[in-house]
C-alpha cells in the first residue's frame, strides 16, 4: 500500500530537520517548513551548503513557540508569529526575500554557533515568494524560503535502490524530504503529476535538482571528498535542467493536514517528469 511513512519539517532553513506525526499543508507549503531564514550581514540567505555547522541547530515546535537550541547546549525560545515590527531585506539566490527580524537573542545565539555575524528573519503569511517560471508552477504560486518549491516527495524504494548502487549506503536525510512516502517501485514518485494525501491534493512541478548539499553527512555535517551520492546519480538519474535530480516537488492544490502513515492516491501520471 502507497502510505506516508515520515513528514519532515525545516523550520530554519538548511538545519536539522524536525519529525512530526502530522502537518497542516498550506499554499507556500508544510506549515512552519522553512519559514525562519539566517542571514549574514550582507543581508544574504545563508543555507548549509557554505557553513555545514547549520546542520547543528536543532528546533522544536512547543506551543506557540519554536525552540531553537545549539549543540553546546545554549537555546531560546521564540513565537511562531512574531508582529511586524521590524522588517529585513534578504537576498536568496538572487530573489528578494525581506522577512521579519525575530531579535537579538536569537541573533546572538546562533552567531555565536556559526562564529560569524547573523540574523534569524521570519517569513509570515503575506511575504510568500513567487515561483520562478522556470520551476514549471502557476504564475501566482508561491513558496517559502524553501530552494524552489513548497514539498519534496521521496519514497523509501528509490533510496533503497540509490544504496544498491553505493558502496557506503546514504539515509533519506541527505535529500532533505518533506515526505518520505513507501510501498510504490523506485523512482516511481516521479512519474506523478496530481496526488490526493489525506484531504490534500499536490501538483508536481518537476523532478528535484540535486545539489552539493547531498555531499555533507546530516549527523556528522562532514562533506565527503568521493563526491557521492551525486556520483552516482549522475550516472542514471538526469535532470531536464541539467545536473542531478531525486525525487519530486509539489505545490499544494488545497489546504488540509497530513499525516504518518495515510494513504497516497495518484490522480494523474506524467511521464515526462521523469529524469
Amino acid at each position: 500500500m502507497l502510505r506516508i511513512s515520515d513528514i519532515f519539517l525545516y523550520p530554519v532553513k538548511s538545519t536539522y530537520r524536525l519529525s512530526v506525526t502530522e502537518s497542516a499543508v498550506l499554499p507556500e507549503g508544510l506549515a512552519y517548513d522553512r519559514r525562519w531564514a539566517i542571514i549574514d550581514r550582507d543581508h544574504t540567505v545563508l543555507t548549509a551548503r557554505e557553513y555545514p555547522a547549520m546542520l547543528g541547530i536543532r528546533t522544536r515546535l512547543s506551543g506557540h513557540a519554536l525552540e531553537i537550541s545549539t549543540p553546546d547546549g545554549a537555546g531560546i525560545s521564540v513565537t511562531l508569529n512574531p508582529p511586524p515590527e521590524e522588517l529585513v531585506p534578504a537576498t536568496l539566490f538572487s530573489n528578494e526575500v525581506s522577512g521579519i527580524r525575530v531579535g537579538s537573542l536569537a541573533d546572538q545565539l546562533i552567531s555565536d554557533h556559526l562564529g560569524t555575524d547573523c540574523r534569524l528573519i521570519f517569513m509570515d503569511d503575506t511575504r510568500g515568494r513567487i515561483i520562478p517560471p522556470k520551476y514549471n508552477a502557476r504564475a501566482t504560486d508561491k513558496v517559502s524560503y524553501a530552494d524552489t518549491s513548497p514539498v519534496m516527495i521521496l519514497s523509501e524504494e528509490s533510496v533503497a535502490e540509490l544504496n544498491g548502487k553505493l558502496a557506503q549506503p546514504v539515509s533519506v536525510h541527505h535529500f532533505r524530504p518533506n515526505v518520505v512516502v513507501s510501498g510504490c517501485l523506485p523512482q516511481e514518485e516521479e512519474s506523478w503529476k496530481l496526488v490526493r494525501i489525506g484531504d490534500v491534493i499536490l501538483e508536481a512541478n518537476e523532478t528535484c535538482k540535486r545539489c552539493v548539499f547531498t555531499l555533507i553527512d546530516p549527523e556528522t555535517h562532514q562533506k565527503r571528498a568521493d563526491k557521492e551520492p551525486l556520483k552516482t546519480l549522475a550516472a542514471y538519474k538526469k535532470h531536464p535542467r541539467g545536473g542531478v535530480s531525486f525525487g519530486i516537488t509539489l505545490v499544494p492544490r488545497s489546504a488540509g493536514t497530513i499525516r504518518r502513515g495515510d494513504r497516497i492516491e495518484i490522480l494523474e501520471t506524467a511521464a515526462t517528469f521523469s529524469g
